[in-house]
């Protein structure tokens, strides 16, 4: 893990809203306006988490599941998920029948 110079936490919290503190270790922790009680040592990782925390949160408020979809969407989804299984086991059943023919 890179060294951050001790002068640039306070830098990166006024910039970024990311909460940074070092470690008896001499070691960095991190952490973000959206998951402020996660501590990560790594700062890439705890910008990938907060980020993704507030885009499930962003589509929430727009009424949109975690995948971005409407309630139609998902809805239709799960429906074509379904008819997608009982087509596969449609399969498997003809495939044990052909089988057993041969």
């Amino acid at each position: 893990m890179a060294q951050i110079p001790k002068e640039k936490v306070t830098e990166l919290s006024k910039m970024n809203r990311i909460e940074a503190k070092v470690l008896s270790d001499g070691t960095m922790a991190f952490a973000g306006p959206f998951k402020p009680d996660v501590w990560f040592d790594d700062l890439n990782e705890c910008f990938r988490e907060n980020a993704l925390v507030n885009m499930v949160a962003e589509r929430k408020r727009h009424g949109q599941n975690a995948q971005g979809q409407t309630p139609e969407q998902e809805k239709a989804f799960k429906e074509r998920q379904k008819q997608t299984v009982q087509l596969k086991e449609k399969a498997k059943v003809l495939s044990e029948m052909a089988a057993q023919k041969v």
